[in-house]
């Protein structure tokens, strides 16, 4: 299946709180400098990862409120790919 806008942000997330900084995301999501760029400065705006505390501007975390996306997005993403029932 091919990957939409909502699941790549939820794969950069995923790889970024595996502690991969700028290079390491662009290698391992297959996607070039600029594009990875407009998802990173995307997910700062919207407070789900933020620059690392060590001062590094190319190195990232996930915040708690991007932990919360990527658990409601597995949640989704199960449920409707039948791995999981409905929780209500």
């Amino acid at each position: 299946m091919k990957r939409g806008y909502v699941g790549i942000i939820a794969a950069v997330l995923r790889v970024i709180s595996q502690g991969d900084c700028r290079a390491g995301l662009a290698c391992r999501m297959e996607i070039d400098y600029q594009t990875l760029d407009e998802y990173l400065n995307f997910l700062v705006r919207r407070k789900l990862n933020g620059v690392s505390p060590s001062g590094d501007n190319d190195c990232y975390e996930v915040t708690v409120r991007g932990l919360e996306f990527l658990r409601d997005y597995e949640a989704l993403s199960d449920l409707l790919e039948g791995r999981r029932s409905a929780w209500w």
